[in-house]
């Protein structure tokens, strides 16, 4: 009897041993490039780094996270924060993840991310048309009606088919569409993706160790565009200019200059007196979401690239 028992026994170390690293594999490290900040709320759509979109499930945590690292493990639904843990959902697989049975499967894929064109106002509704900066030209299909009052949101664009997902900026809910003139548009879509990135490399050259001055009374100095071991650097996590508490911040959402609302944060969409990024005392960009102003930099998009400063 007790040689039996030994027996079952080894048998069931070896199906752990054996089962262990496959269940090890669903869970892979990434960082959430997008909304910024991530709150953590229920129905709160996030992207990932490798391009893939999921949307937290009956979670309230405001988390005020600046494109924090996290764990995501996919089969378990569950995004690791930190030591927070969050239910989420896939809304999207990233776009180079596609297997051989996905376009049977007839899974949503990441189609474009833009903005619509104009104030959207009034009421949306089923037949209505938008148009993208990029150019695309969509009819919404699907039963929907929303009160809505945006300036050009964001818009993540998502394809199953010929059916297209409209994640809009401030909408209550996706807009299911058909796109008027995908078939002109989508073979540029990668051309342009291509340059893109390109021309993201070589802004990151232009701007390298350049300073951050704000255009406030005292010209106060926000710290450098460098490598995140420096001292000075926005992206040193640990330092006076990258530590999201200091009040010298960028980051600081209730500071002077880290306030979407205050005249001299880069964050505010409508200052005309954003920070100025200065290289060998010429004003060389102005750090701003702010895409009317000539030179304008995102601060969002910096952080994406931060690894290559």
């Amino acid at each position: 009897m007790r040689s039996k028992l030994l027996f079952y026994l080894s048998i069931l170390i070896v199906l752990v041993v054996v089962t262990t690293p496959a269940t090890t594999q669903n869970c892979y490290e990434s960082s959430i490039i997008s909304p910024s900040p991530f709150m953590g709320n229920n129905g709160e759509i996030f992207k990932l780094a490798d391009g893939s979109l999921w949307e937290v499930k009956y979670e309230y945590e405001y988390l005020y996270e600046y494109y924090p690292s996290v764990v995501i493990c996919p089969s378990r639904g569950v995004l690791i924060i930190g030591e927070k843990s969050l239910n989420v959902e896939s809304v999207a697989a990233a776009p180079s993840s596609n297997k051989a049975g996905s376009r049977q499967a007839k899974e949503w894929e990441i189609f474009e991310e833009t903005n619509l064109v104009g104030s959207i106002s009034g009421t949306v509704q089923q037949g209505q048309i938008f148009k993208t900066t990029s150019g695309s030209i969509y009819e919404v299909t699907g039963l929907t009606l929303q009160l809505v009052l945006e300036l050009q949101p964001t818009v993540t664009v998502l394809r199953n088919g010929d059916i297209y997902k409209l994640i809009v900026e401030g909408f209550d809910e996706p807009l299911i569409c058909k796109c008027l003139n995908c078939s002109t548009t989508q073979n540029n879509t990668t051309t342009n993706k291509e340059t893109e990135i390109r021309n993201y490399s070589e802004l990151v050259d232009h701007l390298r160790n350049s300073k951050i001055i704000a255009q406030d009374n005292e010209n106060t100095y926000l710290g450098k565009l460098s490598n995140e071991f420096d001292s000075e650097s926005v992206f040193n996590g640990f330092g006076k200019y990258g530590n999201k508490f200091s009040s010298s911040s960028i980051w600081n959402e209730f500071s002077t200059f880290g306030n979407e609302f205050s005249s001299y944060s880069p964050f505010n969409e409508f200052s005309s007196t954003p920070p100025m990024i200065i290289r060998d005392g010429k004003i060389i960009a102005y750090l701003t979401v702010n895409n009317s102003i000539n030179g304008a930099v995102s601060p969002k998009i910096l952080l994406v690239f931060k690894e290559k400063f």
